[in-house]
Parts: C-alpha cells; structure tokens; sequence
C-alpha cells in the first residue's frame, strides 16, 4: 500500500465554520430576545386597541420564532454529532493508512 495519501474530512473546517453558525445562531436568538423584551414594555406606555392588535401579532410571531429556535439548536447537536463522527472515521482511515493496512476494520469486522 502507498502510504503517501491519507484521506482528509477536513474536520478543523467543518468545526470551525459550525462555531461560526453556532454564533450566527446565538446572535440571531440575543437580538430576537431584545426585540421580545421592548415589545413587551409597549403596553406600559401604550395601550388600545391598536397596541393589542400589535402585541397579539407579535406573540403570533414569537411562537414561530420559537419553533425556529428549537430547530436551529436539534441541527446544531447533528452537525455537532456528524462532525465528531467524521473526526473518529478521519482518525480511524488515515490511522490505517499509516500502519498500512488495506483494509479498515469497523466494529471488529472488515468490510
């Protein structure tokens, strides 16, 4: 077997941009959580027919932004999770490569 090539996921890009979506995600849901606060505070100082209409249209739209939320953090934990898997094959390939297997053994058996 050569033992010059390895196979390369490029784990280290993959983390870095997903830290990069992650922040996106976390800034998104922080101005999100800003804009909920104010809104709230409206009735204080407003109030009618007009500021319920307002507040009943946002809560509207708080619930779906809720369910955004809760979808961007489920495919957070896969990227998450398929990141670390691609590591260990990553790992697991270029360690065969390296003791110059031809064959990869996973789970104790050789496909």
């Amino acid at each position: 077997m050569n033992n010059n090539f390895s196979i390369k996921f490029i784990s280290d890009d993959f983390e870095t941009n997903l830290s990069k979506l992650k922040k996106k995600v976390d800034e998104m849901n922080q101005l999100f959580e800003d804009i909920k606060s104010k809104t709230n505070a409206v009735p204080g100082y407003w109030s009618g027919n007009l500021s319920s209409t307002n507040m009943e249209s946002f809560n509207n739209f708080l619930k779906i932004f809720e369910e955004v939320s809760t979808k961007n953090k489920a495919y957070m934990d896969f990227l998450d999770e398929t990141c670390s898997k691609y590591k260990l094959m990553e790992t697991m390939v270029n360690k065969a490569i390296e003791d110059g297997q031809d064959e990869l053994s996973i789970n104790g058996s050789n496909k």
